[in-house]
């Protein structure tokens, strides 16, 4: 195999890593929020505790692979979210359905900003492939 067959496997490994660790914080952070705020826990109140510790832990541990990933390859996931994120919108209002919430605009709001700098780092040559 060639060294640009090699690389561009890695690369694709690498973004595929942290592309799935988002969602993975995004739902541990939200187990975390459930379990703090005692929303969904009615039928079971004690149970909430038992799912703090492993909220905060899958929530630290999603963060921190996502820090050991690298901004740059966060950065690259971002252009990728974006241009998806675009699609659902559209496919949405075609539909003529609520696109998202107010927090999920403050979400895709940081996703286009970081796509932004995604995109301008590419351009200017300040990140690389």
């Amino acid at each position: 195999m060639k060294a640009s067959t090699i690389s561009a496997f890695k690369l694709t490994l690498k973004m595929t890593s942290v592309m799935t660790l988002v969602p993975y914080l995004l739902v541990a952070a939200y187990g975390l929020k459930l379990a703090r705020t005692g929303e969904t826990y009615y039928s079971n109140p004690s149970g909430r505790r038992g799912d703090l510790i492993p909220g905060a832990i899958a929530t630290l541990y999603a963060a921190g692979m996502i820090y050991a990933g690298g901004l740059r390859l966060l950065l690259f996931s971002a252009i990728l979210y974006a241009i998806g994120s675009v699609l659902f919108v559209l496919a949405r209002r075609e539909q003529r359905k609520t696109v998202f919430n107010g927090m999920e605009w403050l979400l895709l709001g940081i996703i286009i900003v970081a796509a932004v700098i995604g995109v301008y780092g590419l351009a200017s040559g300040s990140l690389s492939i």
